[in-house]
């Protein structure tokens, strides 16, 4: 093997750990899309569901999927029970509340960190410096005429 040969492939070798280095760097950063798209890409038929009647109803944390959960913020559940005056019958009436996270918000993180996010409001000052030199150049040209 060449010294050009050996040289090359030391460099692919020392490439190759700083690629996976980066990579195992980064991992995180995989971690926070895919929580920023599980908020942001959310509905709340992926934690309801409705009937032909209309009757709501939550479906049970087992059947959604693992990454929906990630953008649920709270859950507040509120029971009332009731008997009727007999005593023989109970009646049961639960409330179930779901808060996600803000979808808006991270919908726009998730536009900046692909570089689509919206054009942002540009101060348009002039500074001192830039100024003078108008002024100089406009003196100048006018000198020449």
């Amino acid at each position: 093997m060449t010294a050009d040969a050996i040289g090359a492939n030391l460099a692919a070798d020392i490439l190759e750990k700083e690629h996976k280095t980066i990579l195992d760097k980064f991992a995180p950063f995989k971690k926070i899309v895919e929580h920023l798209a599980a908020i942001g890409f959310s509905s709340i038929d992926d934690y309801m569901s409705v009937a032909e009647g209309g009757e709501i109803s939550a479906i049970a944390f087992g059947k959604i999927k693992k990454k929906k959960l990630l953008a649920i913020k709270k859950v507040k559940e509120k029971t009332t029970i009731s008997e009727s005056k007999d005593g023989e019958v109970i009646y049961k009436n639960s409330q179930i509340e779901y808060e996600l996270y803000d979808k808006p918000g991270a919908l726009q993180y998730l536009m900046k960190l692909r570089g689509d996010e919206p054009a942002e409001k540009l101060d348009m000052t002039i500074n001192d410096k830039l100024a003078e030199r108008l002024r100089d150049a406009r003196e100048r040209r006018a000198k020449k005429l």
